[in-house]
C-alpha cells in the first residue's frame, strides 16, 4: 500500500476501536497515540493553452474524438464520469433567466449539481442528440465504459504530447473549478454549489491558485487603487456637507 491508503485504513481502525471502547468491550484505544499524517500531492490539471490544443485537435480515430468531446463537456460543467454517463434530455431545462441549465444529483454525495450550460456544452449536446446509442439509452451522450474511457484518455494525452499530465475526468472537474469559474471571478461558494460538494473545504482542494491567478488579482487591485501615473487614487467617499445640513435643518423644522 501507498502512504495515503495505509493512513486511511489506520484512521478507520482508530474509529472502530473508539466505538469498541464506548461499548465497554475494551478498556482503552491502543491506537489512540498513533497520528495519521497525509501529504497532499499537487494534482495537475490542463491549463488553458492545453485545453485549446485538445479542443482544436483533429483526431483520425472517431472513438478518440468522442472521448475528447466527453472530457470537454466535463470541463464545461464540472461533471464526473458517472454524471456525464447518466445525463439525459430531461435533465436539461430552460430556466427563468432564459438560460439552459442541467440539473442532476451527484451519485457520490447525493447532492444536486445545478449548472448553467455554456455555449460549448450546448454544441456538444446538439452534436450527439441523434446518435443511435444515445437515443437507445435515452442519454445525452454515447458514453463508453469507465475503463475504456480512462484508457482512451491516456492515449489521447500521449498523442497530444501532454508529458506531465494524464487526462482523467477528475482533472476535468479541477479545470472547471479553476480555469472556467474561479479564475473568471466566480465566488468559491458558487463553484462549490455547482460541483455538488458538501463542504466548501473540499472545493478549496480543487481550486489551484497559481501565479497566473495571483497576477490577475493584483492587476485588479492596481487598477482600483492607482492611476496610470502610479499615484494612489483618492478612494475616500466625498460627503456633501451643505446638502447634509439642509436635510438636517428640514428634519428639525
Amino acid at each position: 500500500m501507498k502512504d495515503v491508503s495505509a493512513g486511511k485504513y489506520a484512521q478507520s481502525i482508530k474509529e472502530i476501536i473508539d466505538r469498541v471502547v464506548a461499548k465497554g468491550w475494551m478498556s482503552h484505544n491502543i491506537f489512540a497515540i498513533f497520528k495519521c499524517t497525509f501529504k497532499r500531492k499537487k494534482k495537475p490539471h490542463p491549463k488553458a493553452s492545453e485545453f485549446h490544443t485538445l479542443v482544436n485537435h483533429q483526431f483520425k480515430n472517431s472513438f478518440y474524438e468522442l472521448l475528447r468531446d466527453l472530457y470537454e463537456f466535463s470541463c464545461y460543467t464540472g461533471f464526473a464520469y458517472q454524471e456525464v454517463y447518466d445525463s439525459a434530455p430531461h435533465h436539461v431545462n430552460l430556466q427563468d433567466d432564459g438560460e439552459l441549465w442541467i440539473y442532476i444529483d451527484r451519485q457520490k454525495t447525493g447532492f444536486p449539481e445545478k449548472v448553467p450550460l455554456l455555449p460549448g456544452a450546448i454544441k456538444l449536446i446538439q452534436k450527439y442528440k441523434n446518435h443511435p446509442v444515445a437515443l437507445r439509452r435515452n442519454r445525452l451522450f454515447p458514453v463508453p465504459t469507465n475503463q475504456a474511457y480512462n484508457e482512451g484518455l491516456k492515449e489521447i494525452a500521449k498523442e497530444l504530447n501532454f508529458q506531465y499530465l494524464e487526462l482523467t475526468t477528475h482533472d476535468a472537474r479541477r479545470f472547471f473549478a479553476t480555469e472556467m469559474t474561479y479564475k473568471k471571478g466566480v465566488p468559491l461558494k458558487t463553484v462549490s454549489k455547482m460541483l455538488g460538494h458538501q463542504s466548501i473545504k473540499t472545493t478549496e482542494l480543487y481550486v489551484d491558485v497559481d501565479e497566473e491567478a495571483i497576477s490577475e488579482s493584483m492587476k485588479n487591485v492596481k487598477e482600483k487603487l492607482f492611476n496610470d501615473d502610479g499615484e494612489l487614487k483618492n478612494t475616500t467617499p466625498v460627503i456633501e456637507i451643505n446638502n447634509t445640513l439642509k436635510v438636517a435643518h428640514i428634519a428639525v423644522k
